[in-house]
């Protein structure tokens, strides 16, 4: 899936820089006068010319590069492409602009499922959840099946309080990547919402026992032990936490 993101913006970003080249070729005649304002009657501001066109695109090129490597050949930490991730892959960044580019794409591709990921992805940055939502709906119904999808669509799910579908794509996320601790705590989380309290502590205990180095597992582990009537149990768990605290002081 990473590889297939970063050749999905390897071709975006290259039909960019062929754009750019083309723009320089037609409006930028060399040897030609400049142009005069008629009414200011000075120059009229240039097109920058092709090689400062093909000097900054080779800037963000190479910045679009080392990201793109960096995930293909797993450097990513713990091998999910976060939003930051995506952020940096696409060329046309997370403002309105994308969401007006990818909309135009998604007009004469209306089955480009990676196009209506990237554009749930932009929503969530936006914080534009229930938008995020249909565009990750979009992707699946697409063919688009990845963790990443599923883990992102819980996470916007979860902040619309739809805690039951969110439980839903987070268990599909952690069949896909059960060594993803985030999706289990996260699915504690949503499991609580729901007052599926044995659930959660099982959900938490996941997390703790894949990452034991992250307070909040333990905290959240704690705080759930401790609504079972566990309270040796989450004692333990809040002494882990507290020590943790300290050494990262």
């Amino acid at each position: 899936m990473k590889r297939a993101i970063a050749e999905h913006r390897f071709v975006a970003a290259a039909e960019r820089l062929h754009e750019l080249e083309r723009a320089a070729h037609v409006r930028t005649r060399p040897g030609s006068l400049p142009r005069l304002d008629p009414v200011r009657c000075a120059p009229a501001p240039q097109r920058p010319s092709l090689p400062l066109v093909r000097t900054l695109a080779q800037r963000l090129m190479g910045g679009l590069i080392a990201t793109c490597q960096r995930l293909v050949n797993g450097d990513g930490g713990n091998g999910m492409l976060s939003a930051s991730d995506f952020s940096e892959l696409s060329p046309l960044g997370t403002g309105p602009d994308a969401v007006t580019a990818l909309n135009r794409t998604l007009a004469m591709q209306p089955h480009n499922c990676l196009a209506w990921f990237q554009l749930g992805m932009v929503y969530l940055q936006q914080d534009a959840l229930p938008e995020a939502a249909a565009a990750f709906e979009r992707a699946r119904s697409s063919g688009f099946d990845t963790f990443e999808l599923h883990f992102y669509l819980a996470e916007v799910l979860a902040g619309l309080d739809r805690h039951e579908e969110a439980v839903v794509e987070l268990y599909r996320a952690m069949d896909m990547q059960p060594s993803s601790a985030e999706s289990a705590h996260r699915l504690g989380q949503s499991l609580v919402e729901l007052d599926r309290v044995e659930e959660a502590a099982a959900a938490f205990k996941i997390a703790v026992s894949l990452s034991p180095g992250v307070v909040k597992h333990h905290q959240s582990l704690g705080l759930t032990l401790e609504s079972l009537g566990q309270r040796d149990e989450a004692i333990k768990c809040f002494k882990a936490a507290v020590n943790l605290e300290r050494r990262s002081q």
